[in-house]
C-alpha cells in the first residue's frame, strides 16, 4: 500500500478484511520497535478493518474514506473507506495524519473545500459534520447488471490496490476476480483452450447472491474466506456462461474374491470333520446298542418252564 510519493508498506492480502490491529509491527515507519508511537502504542494498536461505507450504521464514529494511501481502491465501484469503531478500536491515526480527511473539516467551509471534492457537509448519522458521500447517505444503487455483477449477486473483494496474490507457484493481480473479466488466461494454467477460459466471471458473497444459478465454491483458493464465508465465484452474475465439465464414468467394480483356504488349512479341517463324523458315528451305534442290548435269555430253560406250567393245568 503507498502514498503519493514513493513510499510504500507491505502487508499481507487479507489486510483490512477483519478485525485486527493491521499496522502494529508492520508499518515500518510508525509500529516498530523504536518508532513514534511504536509497536503496541497509540494507532499501531488499534484493530480496524474495511467497510461499505453504505451499510455501516451503529458504531460510534463515521468510516472514513482512505485517502491518498489506496485512493483509486474501490469496493462494488464505490470508494473504500476504514473503521476503527466497526472493530471496538479508538481512531488515533485519521487526525495526526491524515490532513485531507473529510471528518478533520469542522465548518461547512473547510468541508468544501477539501480537494477532489469528496466531502458532503450536512446532517448525519453522527450530526452534523463533514464526511465522504457514501458515508453521508449519498449511495448509487448499482444497475441490474454491470462491470460489478448482477445487482442480487455483486462482485466482492478491492479493486485498483497495489497487491498481488501467490498462489503455489503462480503470483497473480490482486484485482483477480473483483469485477467482471475474463480472468481465465491468467487464473487458469490449462488457457486458451479449456472450457470457461472465454467466459467473465468474479467472486462472490453466496449469502448476498440471489440469482437462480447459485455460486460454486472456490477451489483453487479452498482457504480464502469472504465475511466468515468460504470464497465463491459465479459466471452466471456477469453474464457468462458456467463451462459444462462432464462426470466421471464410473469404473466397474468386482466382486471380491473368496479367498482361497491354503492347503494345510484345509487338510486339518478336513482331519477334524472325519473325526467329527468318527465320534458322531460312534455315538449313533452307542445309542442304537442301548436299544439290542438286554439281560442274558436262555431259551431252552424258558421252554420247560413252560411245559412244566402246562402240565399243572
Amino acid at each position: 500500500i503507498g502514498n503519493d510519493t514513493d513510499y510504500y508498506i507491505t502487508f499481507p492480502a487479507e489486510v483490512g478484511s477483519y478485525c485486527k490491529a493491521w499496522d502494529d509491527g508492520i508499518n515500518d515507519l510508525h509500529c516498530g520497535e523504536g518508532d513514534e508511537p511504536g509497536k503496541g502504542n497509540g494507532f499501531c494498536g488499534q484493530p480496524w478493518c474495511f467497510v461499505d461505507a453504505c451499510h455501516c450504521a451503529g458504531v460510534k464514529n463515521p468510516p472514513k474514506l482512505v485517502g491518498h494511501m489506496m485512493k483509486n481502491t474501490v469496493y462494488k465501484g464505490m470508494p473504500l473507506y476504514y473503521s476503527f469503531s466497526t472493530c471496538g478500536g479508538e481512531d488515533l491515526w485519521t487526525a495526526g495524519h491524515m490532513e485531507k480527511a473529510c471528518t478533520n473539516a469542522e465548518t461547512e467551509e473547510e468541508c468544501n473545500a477539501v480537494p477532489e471534492d469528496s466531502c458532503d457537509w450536512g446532517d448525519t448519522a453522527w450530526g452534523r459534520k463533514c464526511l465522504g458521500w457514501e458515508a453521508a447517505g449519498m449511495c448509487m444503487e448499482l444497475p441490474e447488471q454491470s462491470e460489478w455483477g448482477d445487482h442480487e449477486c455483486p462482485c466482492v473483494g478491492l479493486n485498483g490496490a497495489n497487491t498481488t496474490l501467490k498462489v503455489q507457484d503462480r503470483t497473480h493481480n490482486g484485482d483477480m476476480g473483483t469485477l467482471c473479466q475474463i480472468w481465465g488466461g491468467e487464473y487458469d494454467s490449462m488457457c486458451p483452450g479449456a472450457p470457461g477460459c472465454d467466459q467473465p466471471w468474479c467472486f462472490v458473497d453466496p449469502s448476498n447472491c440471489r440469482i437462480a444459478d447459485k455460486p460454486q465454491k472456490s477451489a483453487y483458493f479452498p482457504d480464502a474466506t469472504f465475511q466468515g464465508h468460504q470464497l465463491h465465484y459465479s459466471y452466471e452474475t456477469c453474464g457468462g456462461k458456467r463451462p459444462t465439465v462432464e462426470p466421471k464414468k464410473e469404473e466397474p467394480t468386482e466382486e471380491p474374491k473368496k479367498e482361497e483356504p491354503k492347503e494345510d488349512q484345509t487338510k486339518q479341517e478336513a482331519v477334524e470333520g472325519n473325526q467329527e463324523d468318527s465320534e458322531d458315528q460312534e455315538e449313533i451305534k452307542e445309542l442304537e446298542g442301548e436299544n439290542d442290548e438286554g439281560p442274558p435269555f436262555d431259551l431252552d430253560a424258558f421252554a420247560d418252564e413252560w411245559h412244566e406250567e402246562w402240565r399243572h393245568h
